[in-house]
């Protein structure tokens, strides 16, 4: 950077709009008196002559912008390395969409396919990022029990709810997902749902990030109790009001809802006029059931109140409850109305999303992201051969920096390992006649191997000579003649060592070791014992009579099993299996009680 640049920089003159406006000028003049070209050209030339003077380094942009050799050159280099960025994002979202692949082990590959189109689509058609929408898709499917194009709509409005009302993706459509799980709707009610978030946003000290975290927490618990995600939401709202954090706020609405179906909460409202069921002896929903707590307390003295209070015994989310409930004004019933009257509307929302640039620049980047994701799929394939030898390569470098026989002799011990590493270690447990049998197979091996080395013909080239020819042609010329026939060498001795060891401990096979018994065998061994069967008998009462049953589980493993038996697995296994027969001999004897 010279002076002129540098002063140019610090004075921040505008040398540009006067100059721009001129080169526009000479622009239409061309465009308007194209009989006149040459004079409207040269106008339009010297324009650019004289910015480019004025702006210090703008000249030598020019003069580069308009070299056709380097925009040759630019544009091969852009377009390899935009093929390479898509090939990576490809073989990037391969690894992300695995996930899901995973979880739809029973689907066909076309299918699967099916399915990468539909995550594709929904990401591309909503502007998400694709490897999100993936993760939605497994999120709402692992959640929910639902597939494809289900998944695909309810990503698609819950992913766009989000990104309008600024929440976290992911963690919205997830929280969305366990909602639909606990309280049993579809995609069709997703519009009542995200009302009813937006409604809960308006009414509580929270953010939507927030809420979509916190919900599921109380999702459960509410539902158990009857209550819907409005009621839910609700009673979170009116908590948070009264707490410190959402978390806190979140837990005392799971706690209540958890108390409200226990005995003593329904006898504690009764005690004070309040019957939580309705006329067709359903649950109240717990805002209704509130503001009628809400009027008892009405009138009363704080003596009274206390009194009234105190009638209430449980968790802090029950405390909680009654406590907003002795709210006198009408703040309370002003809340849950504000609640009942929102109304969302997506087209509002969006048209205010639409306004924020960074917004729209999000969408944009998405989709370029996810067309750059499908030219890459198609690029893959090359990437995976051009993979493959890069492969070939590094283990050529191997072989030559371990040495060539060094290589083999590692190569057929890996093998050797693979086939029959195990046999040397269940030789002491195993009879004759099973030893040999894989004795049998490694010298029919053995055999098979000396045969091709006896009808491979020598190669006598110099590893130098090898590495020449894998330069020009890509393919490696190994002398398998050696090879074979050092495989060949290597099994038998270890056949023969594989004997030896094996008639030192077992004296050939007649001093066979007992092999401890699994977990299943135990339990199928032990369930054919008659004192085991008559065990079963007595603490169903044989099929005769109910009696109560009390199992003492770590006694019967003690004594019915692992003092029978050399079991070397651990003791949590055998209980769970042996209390899983414990059930099967109870089921069966209630069976016989009730026919």
């Amino acid at each position: 950077m010279d002076l002129a640049e540098l002063k140019y920089i610090l004075t921040g003159e505008d040398h540009l709009s006067a100059k721009f406006k001129s080169i526009t000028g000479a622009s239409e003049r061309s465009e308007r008196a194209l009989v006149n070209h040459t004079k409207s050209n040269n106008a339009l030339k010297n324009s650019f002559s004289e910015l480019a003077g004025e702006v210090p380094g703008l000249g030598r942009a020019f003069s580069l912008a308009t070299n056709p050799y380097l925009l040759a050159g630019g544009a091969i280099a852009g377009i390899a390395y935009g093929l390479n960025q898509a090939a990576t994002e490809a073989a990037n979202f391969k690894t992300q969409f695995r996930q899901l692949e995973n979880l739809n082990l029973d689907k066909t590959r076309a299918q699967i396919q099916s399915l990468k189109d539909q995550v594709l689509n929904t990401a591309y058609e909503g502007g998400f990022n694709p490897y999100k929408t993936s993760t939605a898709f497994f999120d709402v499917q692992s959640l929910t029990g639902k597939y494809g194009s289900e998944v695909a709509r309810i990503v698609a409005k819950q992913g766009e709810f989000a990104n309008v009302m600024q929440a976290d993706f992911n963690e919205f459509i997830s929280g969305s997902a366990k909602a639909m799980a606990n309280y049993g709707f579809g995609a069709e009610e997703l519009d009542g749902f995200n009302r009813s978030m937006y409604a809960t946003v308006n009414i509580a000290k929270t953010t939507y990030e927030e809420l979509s975290k916190v919900s599921a927490m109380y999702a459960g618990s509410s539902a158990s109790a009857k209550q819907t995600y409005d009621t839910a939401n609700k009673l979170f709202g009116v908590f948070t009001l009264k707490t410190k954090s959402v978390d806190e706020a979140a837990t005392l609405t799971k706690v209540f809802f958890n108390d409200l179906t226990k005995a003593t909460t329904i006898k504690s409202f009764k005690s004070v006029g309040v019957d939580v069921f309705d006329a067709n002896k359903h649950f109240k929903q717990a805002d209704t059931l509130m503001l009628e707590l809400q009027k008892k307390f009405k009138g009363l003295d704080d003596k009274q109140i206390i009194s009234l209070k105190n009638k209430f015994q449980g968790s802090e989310g029950l405390i909680a409850f009654v406590q907003a409930a002795t709210d006198k004004t009408t703040k309370l019933k002003d809340t849950f109305e504000s609640f009942d009257s929102a109304k969302f509307k997506m087209g509002d929302a969006l048209e205010i999303a639409k306004q924020d640039i960074n917004y729209i620049n999000d969408q944009l980047e998405n989709r370029m992201l996810t067309a750059q994701i499908r030219l890459g799929e198609n690029l893959l394939p090359l990437k995976a051969k051009w993979t493959e030898i890069k492969m070939d390569v590094v283990d050529l470098t191997n072989q030559l920096i371990m040495g060539i026989d060094k290589w083999q002799d590692w190569q057929t011990q890996t093998s050797f390992n693979k086939k029959y590493g195990g046999l040397e270690n269940n030789l002491k447990y195993m009879k004759s006649e099973e030893f040999y049998a894989e004795i049998n197979k490694m010298k029919a091996e053995s055999d098979s191997l000396s045969s091709k080395a006896a009808n491979t013909p020598s190669n006598s080239v110099t590893d130098f000579v090898r590495l020449t020819g894998f330069l020009k042609t890509g393919k490696w010329a190994p002398d398998f003649k050696t090879i074979y026939t050092k495989d060949a060498n290597f099994l038998s001795d270890q056949i023969d060592n594989l004997i030896e060891k094996y008639n030192s401990e077992t004296n050939g096979g007649k001093k066979i070791t007992e092999k401890p018994l699994t977990a299943e065998e135990i339990i199928k061994r032990n369930s054919q014992d008659p004192h085991f069967k008559s065990g079963f008998d007595g603490i169903s009462g044989g099929g005769s009579q109910v009696r109560n049953i009390t199992v003492n589980i770590t006694k019967l493993i003690e004594k019915q099993i692992i003092q029978s038996s050399n079991l070397t697995e651990a003791a949590g296994t055998i209980q769970a299996q042996v209390e899983e027969a414990l059930i099967r001999a109870i089921s069966g004897a209630e069976q016989v009680l009730a026919n």
